[in-house]
């Protein structure tokens, strides 16, 4: 997903966020965080749903989150000197100025040579695709001819080896 603010563009797919100066640095936690506020714009994000995202299975302070604000509050005011992020005391953070959500551009398609295996993910939508073919993809013990909607849990089998297939709960690219 491409998300535009002001003067500014985040780029999921790309990991970027461009500015009319040039890219904006930003650490991968910092570049996760305004990702999920983009993402959830206008609502507020609690602080244990960015705990839970951004430090899965780890404890950490509050306060490190206060810190990745602070880092993305810097290299934002430097565009533009406003400051779109507003902390709810309390409770969370949300992103405050106008967000226009663009969908990612589609992967390109690219050639097998033999046999491969590809899971696409857009605008929320899993599929697989075995454009290859040759030693068949099998979903949910059904083999596929097409590409194929997936979803949590389904089951994979492709030569002899077989796979469950997990999705994050937030699937957006």
């Amino acid at each position: 997903m491409v998300y535009r603010f002001g003067a500014c563009s985040l780029d999921s797919a790309a990991r970027e966020v461009i500015s009319r100066d040039g890219e904006l640095h930003l650490s991968p936690k910092a570049f996760e965080l305004l990702s999920m506020l983009l993402a959830a714009a206008p609502r507020a994000v609690t602080k244990s749903e960015i705990l839970e995202r951004i430090w899965p299975a780890i404890f950490v302070q509050e306060t490190n989150i206060a810190g990745l604000i602070a880092e993305i509050r810097r290299a934002l005011r430097a565009t533009d000197g406003s400051d779109c992020i507003r902390t709810v005391y309390r409770f969370g953070y949300r992103f405050s100025a106008d967000v226009i959500v663009e969908p990612g551009t589609p992967p390109a398609t690219v050639p097998c040579a033999g046999s491969c295996l590809r899971i696409v993910v857009c605008g929320g939508v899993m599929t697989i695709e075995d454009p290859g073919g040759t030693d068949g993809t099998y979903l949910n013990g059904a083999r596929i001819a097409a590409p194929a909607s997936l979803a949590d849990g389904d089951e994979l089998r492709f030569g002899g080896v077989a796979v469950k297939f997990r999705a994050a709960r937030d699937v957006h690219s």
